[in-house]
C-alpha cells in the first residue's frame, strides 16, 4: 500500500496535518481578534490623522491667504480668502462630527476650542477685508496723488508742450534752438521725478521688495530729478530776464514754477503721511488680532498632534503585547515541529538518500571507465526506477561513444588530441592521410615527431602552438607551414580547442591543408585589387592605400606626400564617334605612356572612366610640378590612331600635397578633384595646384549663381509672395496695421524665408530689384485692400541699397499714383544699423517719404548703436524696440527697464514705439501698463499670406487687453 515514497509522503503529510490543526485554529482565532482590534484602532487613528492633517493644510492655506491679500488686492485674492476661511470651519465642523473623536475626551475638546477660534479668525479677517476695501484707508497719500499730484503734472506737461510748441516754430533761430533743447531735458528730468514721486508712495504698500531701503532710494532720486528740474526753471528764468523768452514761453515759465512748488509741497506732506508708523488699519488689525488668534488655533492643532501620537503609543503597547503572545504558541508550534521533522529526516534517509547515493557511485564509476553496479534492494517504486534508467543509460552512453568514433574517423578536418606534454591520445582518419603516419604509429608518441613545423616559424612546434594565449580565443585560426612523412612542406591551418577533464588538460587540434584555398584567394585578390581593362590598380585598392598613408601622416609621419588626379580630355569625344572599343584601347595606350613615366615607389591607378590617379610618396612640390608637367606634355604630345582618324588627347591635372596636418582622406579627394576642375575651366590642357580657397570659391560661386538665377525668376515669374502681420493699437486693441513680410515659394511648394536667399542677392546685387518688386506689389495690393477696409495701414521694410536711391523714390511715388493709394496709408521702415551707418543720406531720403505723406519708421532700435542722440535727429514716426528687450520683460526686471527707458524717451522726443516679439499674454499687459504704444508677434498674430480669402484684418486680430490697475 505505501511502496512509492509518494505514498509514503502522502500520508506522512496528512499524519503532521492532523497533529497541526488544533495548533493552527487556536492560534488563528488569538490572531483574528487581535487583529480586528488593532484594524479598528488603527483605522481610527488614520482617520484622525486625515482630519487633523486636512484640517491643518486647509488652515495653512487660509493663513497664506490672509497675509497674501493686502499685498495683491486683485478679486483672485479676496475670492481665496473667503473660500479658505469656509474651507477651515468646514474642516473643523467635520472633524467635530468625526465618531471616532467621541471615543476621545480630549481631543473633542480640543476640537471644541479649535471651531471658536476659527470662527473668530472667520469675524477678524471680514474686517482686514472690509478695511482693505477703502484705497485711502490703505494708502493715506492716495488722494494726495490723485486729487493733487496727478492734476499738476497734467497741467505742467500742458505748459510745458505750448513753450515747446513755440520753439519748434522758430527753429531757424539759434535761441529758440538753444531754449527747445532746456525744454526737452525739463522735460525728461519731470518724468523723472514724477515716476519715482509715485514709486515712493506705492513702495509704501511694501510690495516692491525691502520697503525702507526702496523708499529711501525713490525719495532720493526724485530730490535728485526734481533739483535739476528747479535748475533748468532758473535757467529759463534767465533766458526771461534777458528777453530771449516768446510770450507762450513767458507765460509757461510763470506756470510751471507755480506747478513745481504746489507738487513739491503735495509730495511732502505725502512723505509726512507715509512716515506714520500706524498708517494702516490692516496692519493693525493683522498684527493685534488676527495674529494672536492664528498662534492659539496652530497650538491647539499641536496639542490635537501630541494626543493623536499618545493614543498611537498606546495602541502600539497592545500591539507589543499581541507579539509576545504570539511569539510564545510560535515557538512551541516550532518544537512540534522540529520532532516531526527528526522523524522524517529518518525515513528519508534509509529509504531515498542511500539508494540515490549507491546510484551516483555507479556513474562515477562510469565516468572513470570502469564497471560498478549499486549494490542494494530498492524499497520504493522510484528508486527501483532509477537504478533501471542507469543500466539504459550505460548501454546508451557505450552506443554513442561508438557512433562518436565513428563520425571522428569520417570527419574532413584532421583532429589530433593531445595532452599537456603532447603525447597524443587520439588521431583520426584524416590526420593519418595529411601527414602520412597510422594511428597505431602516431597515439602515444610525441606531436612534435608526427607533425613538425617548418622551421623559422611563429611557432617553434605544434604544443607551442597549443600552448599560446592567442589559440585561447574559440575559433581562432593560424596557418603554419608543416611537414609530411615524406619530407614535402604544405600550408596547415590550425585550430584549437583546450579541455579539463578531471585536473587533466587536453588540447583538440582541427588540422587541414589550405594550399589549394590560398592559390584561390591569391587569385581573387589580384582580381580584387586590379582594373581588369589596363591592369593599373583599381579605385578600391587606391582608396585603401590613400587611406593608410593618410592615417601615418596624422601619426607625425616625417614623409610628404601629393596626391595627383589626370583626367583626360577628349576622351568622351573618342567614345562618343568611334565607339567604346577604340575607348578602351585608348586608355590602354595611355596606361602605357602613363606607367613608363612614373616611379615605381609611386602609386598609379585608374579611379574609373578617364580618370587616373597618382599618389607621390617622399615628394616635394617641386618634384611634383616637374613631374605633372612632364606628364601633361607627354599627353599632349600623343595622338590617338584609329580607323584612319588622328586624335590629340591632352589633359586636365589637380595637384594636391598634404604632409602631417591631413584632415582626412575624403578631403584629398575633394581637393584634387577641385583642381582638376578649376585647371579644365582654365582651358584644359593645363595644371592647377590646389589652394585654400579654391574650393569655397568654387562652392560659393556655384550656389550663388544658383541663387541669382532663381532670384531672377522669382521676380519675373511671380515666385515672390507677401505676407502681412498685425500691429495691435496697445490703446484700442484694433489691428489696422500690417507689417509686410517677404517669402519666397520654390518648385515644390516650400516656403523660404528672406536668410535663404538675400546674402546671395546683395552679392549679385539684386537687393534693390527685390525692394522694387516689394514695393509696387505691396502698393498694388493695399490700393485693392482698402475699397473694402478704408482704414488698413501697411508698413514695409526697405534695405540698406535703397535708401537714399533717387530712383526708389520715383518707384514709390509711381506707385501711389497709379493705385491710387494714399501716402498716410504706408510706412517705410529702415533699420538702425543702416540708418546710422550713412546718417546724411538717410535723413535726407527719411524726410523725402515724409514730404510725400508717408509715415517713416526706425526699424531693430536696441540692436545697433542704441543712440538716443541718433534718434532725435532722425525722421522718423515709429520707434520699433528689438524683440529681443521685449520677448523676457515680465520675467527680466532689467530688460523691463531697458524696454521703459526706451518708451519713455522716445515719447518725450515725440515718437510712437511699437514693440516686436510679443509671444504672450503677461509680456502684452506690461507693455500696456509702461504705455507702449503699439506690440507685434506671434501672441498678436502669426504672419499670413496677403491674398489669402480672410476676415478682415482690421478686425481679425482684436485683442482683449486687461484694464490698468489703478495705482
Amino acid at each position: 500500500m505505501f511502496s512509492s515514497i509518494r505514498a509514503r509522503f502522502l500520508f506522512t503529510a496528512a499524519l503532521v496535518a492532523a497533529l497541526t490543526l488544533p495548533a493552527v485554529l487556536y492560534t488563528e482565532s488569538i490572531v483574528r481578534q487581535v487583529t480586528e482590534d488593532n484594524s479598528k484602532l488603527v483605522r481610527e487613528h488614520r482617520d484622525l490623522g486625515w482630519a487633523i492633517g486636512s484640517l491643518e493644510e486647509s488652515l495653512r492655506v487660509t493663513e497664506g491667504a490672509i497675509y497674501q491679500y493686502p499685498l495683491l488686492l486683485d478679486e483672485a485674492s479676496y475670492r481665496r480668502v473667503l473660500v479658505s476661511l469656509a474651507e477651515s470651519r468646514l474642516r473643523s465642523s467635520q472633524l467635530l462630527e468625526n465618531q471616532a473623536l467621541h471615543h476621545h475626551q480630549s481631543l473633542y475638546e480640543f476640537v471644541l476650542n479649535l471651531k471658536l477660534g476659527l470662527d473668530a479668525l472667520d469675524k477678524q479677517a471680514r474686517n482686514l477685508l472690509d478695511s482693505l476695501s477703502d484705497v485711502e484707508g490703505r494708502f493715506p497719500a492716495a488722494d494726495i496723488l490723485i486729487d493733487e499730484l496727478r492734476p499738476a503734472n497734467e497741467e505742467f506737461y500742458t505748459a510745458l508742450d505750448k513753450a515747446l510748441a513755440e520753439a519748434e516754430q522758430q527753429l531757424l533761430n539759434p535761441d529758440q534752438q538753444l531754449l527747445a533743447r532746456v525744454l526737452n531735458s525739463l522735460r525728461f528730468n519731470w518724468a523723472q521725478q514724477v515716476s519715482y514721486a509715485r514709486v515712493f508712495i506705492a513702495n509704501r504698500a511694501g510690495v516692491f521688495g525691502q520697503l525702507d531701503e526702496h523708499m529711501e532710494r525713490n525719495q532720493n532720486n526724485r530730490e535728485l530729478y526734481f533739483s535739476r528740474v528747479v535748475a533748468l526753471l532758473d535757467e529759463l528764468n534767465e533766458y526771461r530776464k534777458v528777453g530771449k523768452l516768446g510770450p507762450q514761453q513767458t507765460h509757461s515759465l510763470a506756470r510751471m514754477q507755480e506747478i513745481v512748488t504746489r507738487y513739491d509741497n503735495g509730495f511732502r506732506r505725502a512723505v509726512q503721511l507715509s512716515a506714520n508708523t500706524n498708517w494702516r488699519a490692516d496692519l493693525m488689525i493683522l498684527q493685534g488680532e488676527i495674529q494672536p488668534i492664528l498662534e492659539q488655533t496652530w497650538g491647539i492643532i499641536d496639542l490635537m498632534k501630541e494626543e493623536l501620537d499618545n493614543l498611537a503609543r498606546q495602541n502600539m503597547q497592545v500591539m507589543l503585547h499581541t507579539a509576545d503572545t504570539l511569539s510564545q504558541i510560535v515557538w512551541l508550534f516550532v518544537g512540534f515541529m522540529a520532532l516531526l521533522l527528526a522523524a522524517a529526516y529518518m525515513i528519508f534517509e534509509k529509504l531515498i538518500r542511500r539508494p540515490i547515493l549507491e546510484v551516483t557511485h555507479a556513474l562515477e564509476a562510469q565516468g572513470r571507465g570502469e564497471g560498478y553496479s549499486p549494490v542494494m534492494k530498492p524499497r520504493t517504486q522510484e528508486t527501483g526506477v532509477l537504478v533501471e534508467a542507469f543500466v539504459r543509460m550505460n548501454g546508451q552512453v557505450q552506443s554513442r561513444q561508438a557512433r562518436l568514433e565513428a563520425i571522428l574517423d569520417n570527419a574532413a578536418e584532421g583532429i589530433i588530441t593531445i595532452d599537456d606534454k603532447g603525447t597524443i591520445e587520439t588521431f583520426n582518419n584524416a590526420a593519418q592521410d595529411l601527414f602520412g603516419y597510422s594511428a597505431n604509429e602516431s597515439i602515444g608518441r610525441s606531436v612534435m615527431t608526427i607533425a613538425p613545423f617548418a622551421p623559422g616559424g611563429r611557432y617553434k612546434n605544434f604544443l607551442d602552438l597549443c600552448r599560446s594565449p592567442s589559440m585561447e580565443q574559440p575559433g581562432y585560426e593560424v596557418t603554419v607551414s608543416a611537414i609530411r612523412r615524406d619530407g614535402s612542406n604544405f600550408p596547415m591551418a590550425v585550430k584549437v580547442n583546450r579541455l579539463q577533464i578531471e585536473e587533466r588538460k587536453l588540447f583538440i587540434a582541427l588540422v587541414e591543408d589550405v594550399g589549394e584555398r590560398m592559390a584561390m584567394m591569391e587569385s581573387l585578390r589580384e582580381l580584387a585589387e586590379h582594373d581588369s581593362l589596363t591592369g593599373l590598380y583599381n579605385r578600391q585598392y587606391f582608396l585603401n592605400e590613400l587611406d593608410r598613408v593618410v592615417e601615418n601622416a596624422r601619426r607625425g609621419s616625417p614623409r610628404d606626400f601629393a596626391l595627383m588626379y589626370i583626367d583626360l580630355d577628349n576622351f568622351k569625344f573618342v567614345n562618343d564617334t568611334l565607339g567604346h572599343l577604340s575607348g578602351d584601347n585608348l586608355l590602354v595606350e595611355v596606361t602605357s605612356l602613363l606607367s613608363q613615366r612614373n616611379r615605381k615607389s609611386d602609386l598609379l591607378a585608374r579611379l574609373g572612366g578617364d580618370e587616373f590617379a597618382l599618389l607621390f610618396y617622399d615628394a616635394k612640390v617641386e618634384q611634383v610640378m616637374h613631374a605633372a608637367e612632364a606628364l601633361r606634355k607627354l599627353l599632349a604630345d600623343y595622338t590617338f590612331k584609329c580607323e584612319g582618324k588622328v586624335i590629340q588627347i591632352g589633359c586636365s591635372i589637380g595637384i594636391t600635397m598634404f604632409g602631417q596636418h591631413v584632415t582626412s582622406k575624403e578631403d584629398l579627394l575633394v581637393q584634387a578633384d577641385v583642381a582638376c576642375h578649376l585647371a579644365k575651366r582654365s582651358g584644359r590642357n593645363a595644371i592647377h595646384l590646389y589652394e585654400a580657397d579654391d574650393r569655397e570659391n568654387m562652392t560659393v560661386m556655384s550656389e550663388d549663381m544658383g541663387w541669382a538665377r532663381r532670384i531672377k525668376d522669382a521676380i519675373e515669374e511671380g515666385h515672390f509672395r507677401l505676407y502681412r502681420q498685425p500691429i495691435v493699437d496697445l490703446k484700442t486693441g484694433k489691428t489696422r496695421r500690417h507689417e509686410i513680410l517677404l517669402r519666397l515659394e520654390d518648385e515644390d511648394g516650400r516656403v523660404i524665408l528672406p536668410a535663404g536667399f538675400l546674402s546671395s542677392a546683395e552679392r549679385f546685387g539684386l537687393v534693390r530689384a527685390i525692394d522694387r518688386w516689394v514695393v509696387n506689389r505691396a502698393i498694388e495690393t493695399l490700393g485693392r485692400h482698402l475699397k473694402r477696409w478704408p482704414d488698413l495701414h501697411y508698413s514695409i521694410n526697405l534695405s540698406a541699397e535703397s535708401v537714399g536711391e533717387l530712383g526708389m523714390l520715383d518707384a514709390i511715388t509711381t506707385a501711389l499714383q497709379r493705385y491710387d493709394v494714399p501716402p498716410t496709408a504706408i510706412t517705410f521702415e529702415i533699420t538702425e544699423t543702416v540708418a546710422i551707418a550713412n546718417l546724411a543720406a538717410a535723413v535726407k531720403f527719411l524726410d523725402a517719404l515724409r514730404a510725400l505723406g508717408c509715415k517713416t519708421a526706425l526699424d531693430d532700435f536696441g540692436v545697433g548703436y542704441s543712440s538716443f542722440a541718433y534718434l532725435k535727429d532722425l525722421p522718423v514716426d515709429y520707434v520699433k524696440i528689438d524683440g529681443s528687450f521685449v520677448r523676457d520683460i515680465h520675467r527680466d526686471a532689467l530688460q523691463l527697464a531697458m524696454v521703459r527707458s526706451m518708451n519713455d524717451i522716445a515719447h518725450a522726443m515725440g515718437k510712437a514705439t511699437v514693440a516686436e516679439f510679443v509671444d504672450s499674454e503677461e509680456c502684452l499687459k506690461i507693455l500696456r501698463d509702461i504705455g507702449v504704444d503699439y506690440a507685434q508677434g506671434y501672441y498678436v498674430g502669426v504672419p499670413r499670406y496677403v491674398e489669402e480669402n480672410s476676415p478682415s484684418p482690421t478686425d481679425s486680430s482684436v485683442i482683449r487687453l486687461v484694464p490698468k490697475q489703478p495705482l
